[in-house]
């Protein structure tokens, strides 16, 4: 906004001296009223977000969210081994897999000590009104276990065994997806970085000077004042891919710690 106030400036005050046209001005003027109108949609844009983020964070949507900070030049960078490992300890779904083989193993235990007799020692003792002894007692052992019941033993330890093994495929499965989600995300989150880097480093001070350039060469008459516009845009649209880069950054970057379970 202000450095096309500087250019509508410009093309005024070289208008006045007879080195500009009036259509360098009314182009000014254009561009000028363009980004003014753009204004109420980005800042009803920028409000929507803030309230979204506030809700996000359990706060009034209203709340002051303050102004944000230039992102900071160093990309993140962590080895895909340590955030792996992270993943393997912390990820929700590998702690239920895990649960669910230990589950199955348990159930497998207890369908295999079926087989084991069930001793019961039972004693009674009673009265003997018509013996010279009138005292008595009797000991019993109960075995509920025979080999018409093996059968049923059988089948409750294969499916034990068929649970617990499914939970263990699952838990590789699991693991197996934990490691190319995590491969393919900080590859992304990566390759955003260093599209991020160039645009800081290479392409963005090469627009600021290209603009630099035309600017200067418009003042003194070796340039048209369109050929100020276009690098202007130019800028403008690299510092939206620049950021747009950040953000694609960041997402993944959010999709990692949503499979690690845990902020990195």
């Amino acid at each position: 906004m202000d450095l096309l106030k500087q250019l509508f400036d410009t093309a005024k005050a070289k208008f006045r001296a007879g080195q500009g046209t009036q259509v360098d001005v009314l182009k000014a003027q254009v561009e000028l009223s363009t980004l003014y109108q753009r204004l109420p949609v980005l800042e009803q844009q920028r409000e929507t977000m803030a309230a979204k983020v506030n809700t996000l964070l359990n706060r009034d949507p209203r709340a002051p969210l303050g102004i944000p900070r230039e992102p900071p030049p160093n990309g993140w960078d962590k080895p895909v081994e340590e955030i792996e490992q992270a993943a393997l300890l912390s990820r929700p779904e590998l702690k239920a897999a895990q649960l669910a083989i230990e589950k199955g193993e348990q159930a497998k235990a207890f369908a295999e000590r079926q087989y084991y007799p069930d001793f019961e020692v039972a004693v009674q003792r009673f009265q003997n009104y018509q013996a010279t002894d009138g005292f008595g007692a009797i000991a019993s052992i109960n075995i509920p276990f025979s080999f018409w019941t093996k059968r049923k033993y059988d089948a409750g330890v294969r499916e034990a065994t068929a649970i617990a093994s499914a939970a263990r495929a699952d838990y590789q499965a699991w693991q197996n997806l934990t490691r190319f989600q995590l491969t393919e995300l900080i590859a992304k989150v990566r390759a955003q970085q260093q599209v991020a880097d160039l645009y800081r480093t290479t392409i963005l001070p090469q627009a600021e000077q290209n603009l630099e350039a035309s600017r200067a060469g418009y003042r003194t008459g070796r340039n048209n004042f369109l050929d100020v516009i276009e690098a202007e845009r130019a800028l403008l649209e690299f510092r939206l891919a620049f950021y747009r880069a950040l953000i694609e950054r960041d997402i993944q970057l959010a999709l990692v710690e949503q499979i690690v379970g845990t902020l990195l």
